[in-house]
């Protein structure tokens, strides 16, 4: 018997049964998305506009490494992958831009059927497993610039792309100025969807309400298709003379109940280099080398559950960051960008609990090649010294002075920061020997904390508080996730110290998961932060060429959001 014919025969049927069992194709959870927001389908803006462009995330969706359309048309097929897109009857295959094993981008027809519809992917005969979601009229989600400033829109200063440049830090748009805003999900167009990209108008133009810094947009010029890219829809209008002035400008664009995602612009008049209520942490630290960040915090939370058990938890915190070439036109700006006083702005994205309740700090949204300041920092007030050092995995220092936390292992110290000076120190073999003094002041009171139990999200909420400074900051933000999903919600506000109430308004809270009953983790939270509103004096060490250091409080509560 030859045997070497029949191992080989059997390694050629074992190797066709390995292909026809291949796992097929699949479609994460909260994969189908618009390709300018990704916003999560819970929202008001997370269901798919006709003829716009949305991404798949998934598995086993193609080549490891992305294959393009080579031109146009766009095909229905591409690297053996195409989409079906059904409802009840009906069929419609959307054009394929680009395709990889753990993303699609696809433009969906212009004649998709609104209302529940399923996708399912189809690769080389295999099949995955139906996906619903919800095609809309319209549905804008704005583009956010590429790099590592998210947030900053995709806005080009000019009515015309020829003498445009784009809106950034360092190139404002004027109040009156007319830029364009680049998104998707304006609706159905009606030429080919796989043809070119052109201008073109869309089917039925929706009636839009744009809004910069809070302030309505009175003057649209264009509301349609742009030459820009497949898909993508481009709007332009004039920045209204009465836009508050900022680098962190935020643009929200809403159509009926459905509202956009979150973008930024900055403004200021004469156009130019962009200042914010942030610029003092990014002044301080512009144009070094060796750069630190050190905060201490006091934190004032009270835990209300379901069944109407409660409990109040006070902690004194610190956090410090030293790091080389600080990055302060990059990742930096994800710590620094507030939006200006009396304006709001909110994110929405998918997240793991897990990572809600690791993260260290704000601090660690800052990059960069981290420096050694030493195996422990020191802390030095009134009430003693304290120390804290680098959780392990981390860049960042941050440790608990006193008070207790909410969490069930936590002990319970007596509370280490009180209205004072306060003296942090460290010596690294990076940064040498430096001490940092702040002054702390007296936490911020939110006065109506015990009254607001639920947050209505279609009407806001109004907070009142008593803040340690006139010329301080108040952040208003509001924290909602969702435990089954994983789509998280965040809005922050704005506000003067001084008169010491802010509304947080309802197109800030649009698109908040509501709270569900017996939602597990209490992830439903709204606070008050006092920031400071001036620069405080930098510090230095033997190979530090500069740091800031500050004191910060917040008062916190959980709420019902509705």
């Amino acid at each position: 018997m030859n045997w070497a014919a029949v191992l080989g025969l059997l390694g050629s049927f074992g190797a066709g049964l390995a292909s026809d069992n291949a796992p097929p194709p699949a479609v994460a959870q909260n994969g189908v998305v618009n390709a300018a927001s990704e916003m999560p389908a819970e929202f008001s803006g997370g269901s798919i506009a006709r003829g716009s462009l949305f991404r798949v995330h998934g598995w086993r969706m193609g080549p490891a490494q992305p294959v393009h359309a080579a031109g146009y048309p766009l095909p229905e097929t591409l690297a053996g992958l195409s989409i079906e897109v059904t409802q009840g009857a009906a069929l419609v295959r959307p054009r394929l831009v680009s395709v990889s094993a753990r993303e699609i981008e696809a433009i969906l027809p212009s004649g998709s059927p609104i209302g529940e519809a399923v996708m399912t992917l189809v690769r080389e005969g295999s099949r995955s497993e139906p996906f619903r979601f919800r095609v809309v009229p319209t549905s804008f989600g704005a583009f956010h610039a590429p790099g590592p400033r998210r947030g900053q829109g995709l806005i080009r200063n000019g009515e015309s792309a020829d003498d445009a440049v784009w809106n950034g830090l360092d190139h404002s748009a004027e109040p009156g100025e007319m830029v364009s805003l680049l998104g998707t999900g304006l609706g159905a167009e009606p030429g080919s969807d796989a043809g070119a990209p052109h201008r073109a108008p869309v089917v039925a133009t929706p009636e839009l309400r744009i809004t910069v810094g809070g302030a309505p947009v009175r003057k649209i010029a264009w509301t349609g298709r742009s030459s820009s890219g497949s898909g993508v829809d481009e709007l332009v209008f004039e920045v209204p003379p009465d836009a508050p002035e900022g680098c962190h400008v935020p643009v929200q664009v809403r159509s009926g109940a459905i509202a956009s995602n979150f973008v930024s612009m900055a403004v200021h008049r004469g156009g130019g280099a962009c200042t914010g209520p942030g610029d003092w942490i990014r002044s301080a630290s512009n144009r070094v080398r060796n750069a630190g960040v050190v905060v201490l915090n006091h934190m004032d939370f009270w835990l209300r559950l379901e069944d109407g058990e409660s409990a109040r938890f006070r902690m004194d915190t610190a956090l410090a960051k030293f790091v080389e070439n600080f990055p302060v036109h990059g990742s930096a700006d994800r710590f620094l960008s507030l939006p200006p006083p009396g304006a709001c702005t909110a994110e929405e994205h998918f997240t793991q609990l897990r990572g809600l309740v690791t993260t260290v700090s704000p601090l660690d949204l800052i990059d960069g090649t981290a420096l050694d300041a030493g195996e422990q920092l020191i802390v030095r007030g009134a009430a003693g010294t304290r120390h804290f050092g680098k959780p392990q995995g981390s860049d960042t220092y941050g440790g608990v002075l006193g008070g207790n936390a909410p969490v069930p292992t936590a002990s319970n110290f007596p509370l280490f920061l009180r209205a004072g000076e306060y003296t942090i120190s460290g010596n690294g073999p990076d940064t040498g020997a430096f001490a940092a003094r702040l002054e702390a002041q007296k936490p911020i009171r939110w006065k109506d904390r015990d009254r607001i139990l639920s947050v209505d999200r279609s009407r806001g909420v109004t907070v009142h508080w008593a803040a340690a400074r006139r010329d301080d900051f108040v952040l208003i933000v509001a924290v909602n996730a969702d435990n089954e999903t994983g789509a998280l919600g965040r809005a922050l506000c704005v506000a003067p110290a001084q008169p010491g109430v802010f509304t947080m308004p309802a197109s800030a809270l649009t698109n908040l998961p509501p709270t569900r009953p017996g939602s597990g983790l209490p992830l439903n939270t709204l606070w008050v932060f006092e920031v400071p509103g001036r620069a405080p004096d930098p510090f230095r060490g033997q190979r530090l060429d500069r740091g800031i250091a500050f004191y910060v409080s917040a008062s916190g509560r959980t709420v019902s959001f509705r």
